[in-house]
């Protein structure tokens, strides 16, 4: 199937698998759907972080990845905790009568859950990363017209992205000082887009801008492709994603 952009007629180039498509030519972001849709999209500016090596001598192999922004607003109409850890299952009508469980809820709040747009198996949790700690993701220069770096491997649709933003919300929580027991929240999702996000290679793994989380190689389902793409070559991937070969 060829796929062109509708804005510049221009092909478009992407792994097996994605359903994200970037227009080298004109920078202009598409997501397949029942045909293919404008999406808007940002790139972020590339901030290197000291002592990462990389397989290319004396310089460092940055590679664009695909990551998923959906600002939303978000009301938790009741949110259950424990004081401490439980291992325990309860029924409905005992964990409702549980002593020491603490109610609250909150009021609307406006927030943006960042996080991969490509196969990875630690999506959530470097979701919940992001929005506890996030890394400077500044919007980056304009480009020159067919001056637009790759941005494949970007297999997660726009209505996955609106299923994974609620399961990070809820990890957000999760990962909170107290013991999460119960949660009930609503999503109003108000935008999606795209973020090209330069990505600086180690020998393990992909690591986010300033000093953001480190994404490890053997969590990809299609790093090999994405490298291959990127005419990069490091040392061990091989070995490192062997699980899923």
């Amino acid at each position: 199937m060829l796929l062109r952009c509708s804005a510049c007629a221009a092909e478009l180039e992407g792994l097996g698998n994605d359903v994200i498509f970037l227009c080298r030519n004109c920078g202009r972001a598409w997501v397949m759907e029942d045909t293919l849709l404008p999406v808007p999209v940002t790139f972020v500016a590339r901030l290197d972080r000291p002592g990462d090596r990389t397989a290319r001598t004396g310089s460092r192999a940055v590679v664009h990845l695909p990551f998923w922004k959906v600002s939303c607003r978000l009301t938790i109409h009741e949110r259950v905790s424990r004081r401490r850890r439980s291992t325990e299952r309860f029924a409905l009508d005992a964990f409702r009568s549980e002593k020491g469980l603490v109610r609250t809820s909150f009021p609307e709040t406006d927030e943006t859950y960042v996080f991969p747009a490509f196969s990875c198996s630690r999506a959530l949790s470097v979701g919940v990363v992001l929005h506890s700690s996030p890394p400077s993701l500044l919007a980056e220069d304009d480009h020159v017209l067919g001056d637009y770096p790759a941005l494949v491997g970007g297999i997660v649709s726009r209505e996955d992205a609106r299923s994974l933003s609620r399961a990070v919300a809820v990890g957000v929580e999760i990962d909170r000082e107290d013991f999460l027991a119960g949660i009930d929240l609503d999503l109003d999702i108000s935008g999606e887009e795209l973020l090209g996000v330069p990505c600086v290679l180690s020998t393990h793994g992909f690591g986010l801008p300033s000093n953001g989380p480190v994404i490890p190689f053997s969590s990809m389902e299609d790093v090999k492709d994405i490298l291959a793409f990127n005419s990069v070559v490091i040392p061990g991937v091989e070995s490192a994603d062997s699980d899923d070969s």
